[in-house]
């Protein structure tokens, strides 16, 4: 359906007629007549139609629809900006955009003829793309047969790419074709020879990457192991180009090449409510153009789009759309507290030198920036980036100042913040009327709110600036503020009502800088959403600037997000009124090392930008997997996103414990920082408290969590369960910066389980030989001690002890054994002889002072199984009578211990701090050998007026660390953790089959 323009009083008649369900429509050409291909003649012989291809990100809470005409957002009929996403095919879809296009414009500086490349909604004769599919030839000509083999969008999800990687590592080469997914082998590489018809062309196209090869011919080639190089959990790639057709408004072709990479992220927080355009323009041409803005333009219909207000933030660089009043009307409206929306201007052109601009608005004009490389970390210099610039809005009409743009001259103005007949934009009211005390000076932000205090607005260049010259504010009024007044659609200014909601269009630009042949110019954007659950509209418009900070955040880190670990695969067993669900590490690949669930560490790269004010702790940059949530479901159309909302998820409550389990260490409870749309500020808000007992993987189920009255589960029922595992970071100082979280969970291997429970008879007849929860007698066949439990001997063992006096290997009782061995599932049970060994585990970090290193693949050198290592003296007692604190330790010794396994290396390898994991086999544990001093802290209270008046004594126990060596090497390490007898090692010997070992 077409946006059309109406009169006013039409539209008033229309609104009271259909109950204001006001569905996107874009303008249509101008009754009173518009430019045509006649109007200044053909520039450019048509070499193509149009592109047909579209494609959709999907990933996450939006469904956004990329075209290849310059434009998207829309299907060329009606918007597909749709957020929530719905997956109900018969569900209403609302949509926060209609339409999209990227804009650019400058005069070539040897003609002055303006040069042009923009598009709103494909309006003229014939309808117009600005853009056509494919790349551009060294000359700056489109290849005749490069549009129809163009016109298609390359998508592929990160976890297909990821697969293939793993795969690959050790697949031969070459790998056979059969085995690389269509979407690896379609990606348009450079020289790819799974697509003929680009294989030869000499051009630089859709992104990959041949390091994990070992060979680099700059040709994609899949069968060796070269993949999509992406960003996000989701990617679209294409390539578009403005010199293969007549473009209206009529202009002469720039050259341009634009290739386009289009992401997203799926995510537990904002970022799963955003996408991101990464857009590289090229100019293949060969002129020269002064004066070029490069631009973003939306049309922004938030749901119902004739109430709608727009505005910008000038210190964010984002333009955003909120509701004009509080109740956004309509089937295809968002109702009350209805949702913002922003477009953030990430990255733009950079500078000319000596523009006498502070372009990227840090207080210093005319700065030379030091540029690193996100991939590679390599520095280069450059002059300032231009952020940001102008912020221009246009209402959906026909004026000739600020309606819907026809002539180059018209788009050409927009961009530089004036109007369509070229007069100033003023600050304040609608930009149109001088008001009284504003300044008469052209101002570039549009309705910035109080975001421009040191009003940039009114920013001109400076005559012969000198280089990181201080930047000084053009005025200064009342109070000393550098801007009249705030300004924004809701307060135009003193004196003046606020504006009439309507349909808004808006343009973000950055500009003005020289646009050379050959030059290669970025422009990424973010599109955030964010919806409140409290504070009306303006409560959603302050929720978005934490979404956009948040953005900000994902591409000042390489667009490098923490996915948090892999949710548990859960097993499920169906008894008479009963489940077992087993709780089952996931396996996977992480930053290229293969690592369970219980093994996830990741670095936030975040955190290593937090200053470090505490020299002696420093900030752990790292989360580490924390625990398991399962909860039951409501029904099977819940997801992660409903799992805070107990009607309909709740937290299991089994027979043996909780769905809740984490690992047994100093973190309880989780908090993160939040920000309170009500207060204004952010607040700590606990997400997990933990039971602090250790992880549980099983756990023996009875209870339904939704059941009124009776609560037995009931058999040939569906009950539905999920699980999630969380990370944690141990900085505690949430204060440090706003938006920390101690509590992340993952997002990947999220699952909905069925289970049915039943009378087991019903199985074939299958005979149970055990129970869940029965204990079984333990036979010990070397150790000491009780592990804390009640021992007690099995009646003819007692028997036997008594008639010889000795028995070496010792038969308990079930439940009364040194070890407590529960089945869990009798179903599973085999017929076996199960072997349990204990051995201990020591955690320590190295450096380059600890004769440990890594080769390229990871691996560990300096360490190996079967090593041995030995525990460093323990520290000198300190004792001090006269002052009262006395320190003492129980008797121990340093420990001597055997390297059983090498479990992992937790860190990427860049880390300076690796953190080292070892099953070690104590030597001389009956002797008390250990890798940590215990010892006993006597403290007497005292009065600080009186150092004689002692008060009341106590006593804390404390456990230091110790260092360690390799016997007979130069390795060292200092322990960071030492579990003394808490792993075990069991072998399952089935009757007349080889035996099986299971570590843990």
């Amino acid at each position: 359906m077409k946006k059309l323009f109406i009169a006013p009083a039409l539209a008033a008649v229309l609104t009271s007629l259909v109950g204001v369900d006001a569905v996107a429509r874009p303008n249509v050409p101008n009754p009173n007549g518009g430019p045509t291909s006649s109007s200044f003649g053909r520039f450019q012989a048509a070499v193509c139609v149009q592109g047909t291809s579209k494609a959709e990100l999907d990933i996450n809470n939006v469904r956004a629809m990329v075209l290849n005409g310059g434009d998207m957002w829309w299907d060329l009929d009606n918007a597909r900006y749709e957020v929530p996403k719905v997956e109900d095919p018969n569900g209403v879809k609302k949509h926060s955009i209609f339409a999209g296009a990227v804009w650019i414009g400058g005069v070539d500086a040897s003609t002055n003829q303006l040069h042009l490349a923009a598009q709103t909604f494909r309006q003229g004769a014939p309808p117009d793309a600005g853009f056509w599919p494919g790349p551009l030839d060294a000359t700056g000509a489109p290849a005749d047969a490069s549009c129809a083999m163009f016109d298609f969008h390359a998508k592929i999800d990160g976890q297909v790419v990821q697969d293939f990687i793993d795969f690959a590592r050790t697949a031969p080469r070459p790998i056979p074709e059969e085995s690389i997914p269509l979407a690896i082998k379609n990606w348009p590489g450079k020289g790819n020879p799974f697509r003929s018809n680009i294989s030869d062309m000499g051009v630089t196209l859709a992104p990959f990457d041949e390091r994990e090869t070992g060979f680099e011919d700059g040709v994609y080639d899949p069968r060796q192991g070269d993949f999509p190089k992406i960003k996000g959990d989701q990617a679209i790639w294409w390539v578009m180009n403005d010199a293969a057709g007549v473009k209206q408004p009529v202009s002469p072709i720039i050259g341009l090449e634009l290739q386009v990479q289009a992401f997203a992220f799926k995510a537990a927080d904002l970022r799963n409510s955003m996408t991101f355009y990464e857009q590289t323009l090229i100019n293949r041409g060969s002129k020269n153009l002064k004066d070029t803005y490069l631009a973003q333009w939306v049309d922004p219909d938030l749901g119902n789009y004739l109430d709608d207000y727009v505005g910008c933030d000038v210190t964010r660089g984002l333009g955003y759309v909120f509701n004009g009043d509080e109740i956004d009307e309509g089937v295809f409206g968002y109702g009350a507290t209805p949702p913002a929306l922003g477009v953030d201007f990430f990255a733009g052109p950079r500078s000319d030198a000596n523009d006498g601009l502070d372009n990227d608005r840090d207080g210093e004009i005319d700065e030379i920036e030091t540029i690193i490389d996100c991939e590679t970390g390599d520095q280069s210099f450059s002059t300032e980036a231009i952020i940001m610039s102008n912020f221009v809005y246009y209402n959906n009409n026909f004026s000739t100042i600020n309606g819907n743009p026809q002539y180059d001259t018209d788009f050409y103005n927009y961009m530089q913040s004036k109007w369509m007949n070229g007069n100033t934009i003023y600050f304040g009211g609608t930009g149109i009327p001088l008001l009284p005390g504003v300044p008469n000076e052209s101002y570039k932000f549009m309705f910035p709110g109080n975001t421009d205090p040191l009003g940039y607005g009114y920013h001109k260049p400076v005559p012969n600036a000198t280089p990181g010259q201080s930047y000084t504010p053009p005025y200064t009024f009342a109070g000393g503020a550098h801007v009249p007044f705030e300004w924004s659609e809701d307060k135009p200014g003193p004196g003046q009502e606020a504006n009439a909601p309507s349909d808004r269009r808006f343009l973000q630009s950055a500009g003005p800088f020289t646009l050379s042949p050959g030059q290669v110019l970025p422009l990424t954007i973010g599109v955030v959403w964010a919806r409140s659950t409290s504070g009306g509209r303006n409560g959603s418009l302050r929720l978005l600037t934490v979404a956009d900070d948040a953005a900000q955040s994902l591409f000042d880190n390489c667009f490098k997000l923490p996915k948090g670990p892999n949710a548990p695969d859960l097993s499920i067993t169906e008894l008479d009124q009963e489940l077992i669900i087993s709780i089952i590490p996931d396996k996977y690949t992480l930053n290229g090392r293969e690592i369970n669930t219980e093994q996830y560490v990741e670095l936030d790269r975040t955190l290593q930008q937090v200053p470090n004010t505490d020299s002696a702790n420093p900030i752990d940059p790292y989360y580490r997997f924390q625990g398991y949530v399962v909860y039951q479901l409501k029904h099977p159309n819940v997801t992660q996103a409903d799992l805070g909302n107990p009607d309909l998820a709740r937290v299991v409550q089994a027979e043996n414990g909780s769905g809740q389990s984490d690992v047994r260490d100093d973190l309880t409870i989780l908090t993160n920082r939040e920000f309170n749309v009500d207060l204004g500020d952010y607040v700590s808000i606990p997400q997990i408290i933990g039971e602090n007992t250790g992880i549980r993987h099983t756990l023996r189920v009875k209870r339904d969590m939704f059941a009124q009255g009776e609560s037995r589960l009931s058999n040939f029922k569906a009950y539905y369960y999920m699980a999630i595992a969380y990370a944690s970071n141990p900085l505690n100082d949430a204060d440090k910066f706003n938006s920390f979280a101690q509590y992340r969970s993952g997002i990947d291997n999220i699952q909905t389980y069925t289970a049915y429970p039943h009378k087991v008879v019903a199985e074939s007849g299958m005979q149970l030989n055990a129970f869940s929860g029965q204990e079984l007698d333990v036979t010990r066949l070397f150790g000491v001690g009780n592990g804390g439990n009640t021992l007690e001997l099995d009646t003819a063992q007692e028997l036997e002890i008594l008639a010889k006096n000795y028995k070496s290997e010792l038969k308990y009782r079930g439940g009364n054994a040194p070890v407590a061995i529960n089945v869990y599932d009798p179903k599973r049970v085999a017929k076996a002889d199960f072997n349990l060994k204990l051995s201990s585990r020591l955690t320590f970090y190295v450096d380059s002072t600890s004769g440990i290193s890594f080769d390229t693949e990871g691996n560990l050198q300096g360490l190996a199984v079967g090593d041995t290592l030995i525990a460093g003296p323990l520290p000198t007692r300190n004792t001090t009578p006269a002052f009262p604190t006395r320190l003492s330790f129980f008797d121990q010794i340093p420990g001597v211990a055997r390297i059983n396994r090498i479990v992992s290396t937790d860190a990427p390898l860049d880390d300076p701090r690796r953190l080292i994991v070892l099953d070690i086999e104590m030597l001389n544990d009956e002797f008390g050998g250990t890798f940590e001093a215990q010892l006993d802290s006597l403290i007497q209270t005292i009065n600080p007026d009186d150092e004689n008046d002692i008060r009341r004594p106590f006593i804390q126990y404390f456990t230091i660390p110790l260092s360690f060596s390799k016997a007979g090497g130069s390795v060292t390490g200092q322990t960071v953790t030492f579990g003394l007898n808490d792993l075990w090692k069991l072998t399952i010997t089935p009757e007349n089959q080889p035996s099986t070992v299971v570590y843990s």
